[in-house]
């Protein structure tokens, strides 16, 4: 008995600190897409980039590689962008096509920072 409690205890703890490593935010999202850009990581762009205005990744502190789970996509992108300084609180998600991008437009989303 004293053996399982600990093993709960040991799982609750774990779960509290993974969500604690997790910071949500609603924020503007936008598309872009091309094809040839390469990252202001250095990296080209793919199908798991995305971008981050300047006040974000200042604010919390964002690395390049860094994990982003976009909720309304139900998947996580990597930021390896940066988006013009005059941008402020704002995604850009990386799309393969400019029809994607013109149906996507301009929306407020919730993303999750998986903060490392």
């Amino acid at each position: 008995m004293k053996l399982a409690m600990t093993a709960l205890a040991i799982a609750l703890l774990v779960s509290v600190n993974v969500q604690a490593n997790e910071i949500k935010l609603e924020v503007n999202a936008t598309a872009y897409c091309e094809k040839q850009h390469r990252t202001a990581s250095g990296e080209k762009v793919n199908h798991k980039t995305i971008a981050v205005s300047r006040d974000i990744k200042q604010k919390y502190n964002l690395k390049w590689g860094q994990r982003v789970w976009v909720s309304v996509l139900n998947e996580h992108r990597i930021i390896q962008d940066l988006m013009a300084k005059r941008i402020k609180n704002t995604f850009d998600i990386w799309f393969p096509s400019e029809i994607t991008c013109r149906k996507w437009g301009k929306r407020t989303v919730t993303v999750t920072l998986v903060v490392r």
